[in-house]
């Protein structure tokens, strides 16, 4: 893993309720990111388990699972 700076992409559509939230998906794809790893299961509930445009959206929890680092 390793941080990134804000990166914003205007050519994919996104509908995202929590407007708050939407450059936090917007630049994980921005920045090729494989993975948006998150514990705000409130705000990101309808895209956790899923790939949005490549990027696999997954709690600690189900990251650590699918990596295989805990059972």
């Amino acid at each position: 893993m390793k941080p990134v700076g804000s990166v914003y992409v205007i050519d994919h559509p996104i509908v995202f309720d929590v407007t708050k939230d939407r450059p936090v998906l917007l630049s994980a794809i921005g920045c090729g990111a494989n993975y948006l790893v998150t514990s705000d299961t409130t705000d990101f509930a309808h895209v956790l388990g899923t790939v949005v445009y490549g990027v696999n959206v997954r709690t600690p929890k189900s990251f650590l699972l699918e990596m295989g680092v805990v059972e």
